[in-house]
């Protein structure tokens, strides 16, 4: 069934649905403590476990503006608690899928250095 029938959403709104759905978790991430990005991590995590053919919600066709979804998520990395920090590069492996444009990957290696 698709996102669009489930909420109502004119076709061609879902991707824009997803966006926004996609911005207010990185938020929630970002301001969050432990136990809400290991809430949020969860189930991006059961989300890549299942990711043969991938089509579903973190597909690369699918985001739009994961620029500012990695900006948020970075703070958190560098914030410099050793916890978050795991926590966050586990959040990025999930976006591998979309990590292999130049841009993320370029960004995803400068904030480990």
């Amino acid at each position: 069934m698709r996102i669009s029938n489930i909420y109502g959403l004119i076709p061609g709104e879902d991707r824009l649905f997803a966006n926004a759905v996609l911005l207010r978790l990185a938020d929630a991430f970002k301001s969050g403590d432990k136990h809400t990005r290991l809430c949020i991590l969860k189930p991006f995590l059961l989300e890549t476990r299942q990711r043969k053919k991938y089509v579903g919600l973190l597909a690369k066709e699918r985001i739009a503006n994961y620029e500012q979804l990695l900006k948020r998520v970075k703070i958190v990395f560098d914030r410099g608690d050793v916890e978050s920090r795991a926590i966050t590069l586990c959040f990025l492996g999930c976006w591998s899928d979309f990590a292999k444009r130049r841009s993320l990957k370029y960004a995803t290696w400068s904030c480990q250095v």
